[in-house]
């Protein structure tokens, strides 16, 4: 029984999920345009709240983003959020860095964070999907990277596309990356729409970094020790 629903949950993913979601204009078109739409509601009803829950986020365990500016503090040029959503992240970062670049498939989610954040004008919104975009843009100085649950949902193909971008050239060395995405320390663990690929799966793929996987424990069950939360420093 156990094995039947595991491979139901990889049926659904490779093929309701993730083949239905393969292009810019098909990921538009799904229900999260509904989701956004609600979040954005939900601020204007209380934007106090609302900022109140981003800051904690921005330096929740499995982010731990002020404690990681404050140790790069050299590191104020760029940076790139693959997955940015509605953008409250782009937004936090844009006091830190001179340029974002706030990459997300959803053309609503762009509409919502243009509006939402006006102001902010050294954010560049982009509408496509990171691996399609991040080897097209130029980088000139060392640039942060961040994801917030989003390459946990990707298929294989799809982090493989981006971390080989991430590997090459064209990322300079001493670039640096904080990804809010679930891991195991073990074997790689898929349950329905995601996936917890190990340690030693994202330390062959992103070959040229030193890797720290800070992340707590996120799921209690002894058959699925999955954590979230780690940093690369690229060496090469």
């Amino acid at each position: 029984m156990k094995n039947i629903k595991i491979l139901f949950s990889k049926i659904f993913r490779l093929y309701i999920f993730q083949n239905k979601y393969s292009s810019v204009k098909e990921h538009d078109k799904q229900n999260w345009k509904i989701d956004y739409y609600k979040d954005y509601q939900n601020l204007k009803k209380d934007a106090k709240k609302k900022l109140t829950e981003t800051r904690y986020i921005f330096n929740h365990p499995f982010v731990k983003m002020m404690d990681f500016l404050k140790i790069h503090k050299n590191i104020r040029y760029m940076a790139v959020d693959m997955g940015s959503g509605d953008g409250w992240m782009a937004a936090r970062l844009s006091k830190y860095f001179s340029k974002i670049i706030a990459i997300e498939p959803s053309k609503f989610a762009i509409k919502i964070a243009k509006k939402r954040y006006s102001k902010y004008k050294n954010i560049k919104w982009i509408n496509a999907f990171a691996e399609d975009c991040i080897g097209k843009l130029k980088f000139t100085k060392p640039t942060l990277f961040v994801t917030g649950h989003v390459l946990s949902h990707l298929t294989n193909r799809q982090v493989l596309d981006i971390c080989k971008i991430l590997n090459s050239n064209n990322i300079p060395k001493n670039s640096i990356f904080s990804f809010s995405e679930l891991y195991t320390k073990d074997k790689t663990l898929n349950k329905f729409m995601d996936t917890s690929r190990s340690i030693d799966w994202w330390k062959k793929i992103l070959s040229n970094w030193e890797i720290n996987f800070h992340g707590p424990k996120v799921t209690n069950s002894k058959y699925e020790k999955r954590y979230k939360g780690f940093r690369g420093l690229k060496l090469i």
